[in-house]
């Protein structure tokens, strides 16, 4: 009923803007989409070499940590070392890597034969009461 009230021009009007409306639309649509699509394969992507990179230098570091704790240890094993030399050894590996803040060696009964430590970087206190992953992790093997 309003469409028989309305002239031939502004139906044609009408007719026109929806023709060229319809079409951009569904084109920015469609574009809209694999915009999407391609943004989210590069994210994954980067959170891919992100994920890539951590491993690689988390295994540089655990490499390091290992070869120097399997030093230490053969000279500790080593029964032809001096005290003084494995003490030596142990204040060195200390001093030279950041990773390291006290070294001891336990005999089975559980008393320490001998301990080196870093005086320079005291070991940290960890505060488990206002960590919510510890707190969690007690509870769950309750």
């Amino acid at each position: 009923m309003f469409a028989r009230k309305l002239r031939l021009f502004p139906r044609i009007l009408i007719l026109l803007l929806l023709i060229t409306v319809v079409p951009v639309g569904l084109v920015g649509r469609i574009v809209v989409g694999i915009n999407n699509e391609s943004l989210q394969f590069e994210v994954q992507r980067y959170h891919l070499k992100l994920a890539q990179s951590l491993a690689e230098k988390f295994d540089e570091r655990l490499t390091s940590i290992v070869s120097q704790l399997s030093l230490a240890l053969d000279t500790i094993k080593n029964p032809t070392t001096s005290w003084e030399d494995k003490q030596k050894l142990l204040s060195a590996l200390i001093d030279s890597s950041p990773n390291f803040g006290i070294i001891a060696a336990v005999a089975s009964n559980g008393e320490e034969v001998i301990k080196a430590y870093n005086p320079s970087s005291p070991p940290k206190l960890i505060r488990t009461r206002a960590c919510v992953a510890f707190i969690a992790a007690s509870f769950s093997s309750v």
